[in-house]
């Protein structure tokens, strides 16, 4: 099957090109597939014709994004939509990953797929107004909401404390979030079990944790 992946170096992305390997992977990076400019998006998916998309590409820099609102919400929330609208068009799915942060935390117990979404900054305001732009679209689509992504690459929580643990004797880190770090392998195999039950039938579409 002819996949698109969008951000092609990204933690989860990497993966990915790895855990569907029997699959025709077009990995499309920025400079070919750049999601700060949305309407650049849908010529260049209608013209490669997938018969899957999966977006594994955002503005993560929960920080930044308060100073950068416009662009975190042109690459999470805008360019999203513009992916499942051309999905629509070609009758694919649309596979698209989304955050923990959508919610506001103040839940004393595991967050499921309806609880109410309450974002507190632009980050997983962004990538709520995605989520929706993706189910506006009416295209088949999976929402997989995760947390805390780390891998062997890029920046992440895990990388970011054995760096520091080499080059400081103390490290202050805030002890009032509560997480389940997940590894961007882990979401690419689950990634793999989902489309494979896609193809054999089972269609199960909508958000998931």
């Amino acid at each position: 099957m002819k996949i698109l992946i969008s951000g092609h170096t990204g933690q989860v992305a990497r993966e990915l090109q790895l855990a569907l390997q029997g699959h025709e992977l077009l990995s499309l990076g920025r400079q070919a597939f750049d999601l700060a400019r949305p309407a650049s998006l849908r010529e260049i998916i209608l013209r490669e014709r997938p018969q899957l998309l999966i977006n594994a590409a955002a503005h993560t820099a929960v920080d930044q994004a308060e100073q950068e609102r416009e662009l975190a919400f042109a690459i999470n929330a805008e360019a999203p939509g513009v992916m499942a609208q051309a999905c629509a068009e070609l009758g694919i799915p649309l596979l698209h990953y989304s955050t923990d942060y959508v919610f506001d935390g103040s839940k004393d117990a595991p967050y499921v797929e309806n609880d109410a979404p309450n974002p507190l900054g632009v980050y997983g305001a962004s990538k709520l107004a995605g989520e929706r732009a993706v189910a506006a679209s009416g295209c088949d689509h999976l929402i997989l909401r995760t947390s805390w992504v780390y891998s062997r690459h890029g920046k992440n929580f895990l990388l970011t404390m054995q760096r520091l643990l080499q080059e400081r004797d103390q490290l202050k880190v805030v002890d009032d979030q509560i997480g389940a770090p997940t590894w961007a392998g882990s979401i690419a195999a689950a990634t793999a079990e989902l489309i494979a039950a896609w193809q054999a039938g089972n269609r199960h579409w909508g958000t998931y944790h």
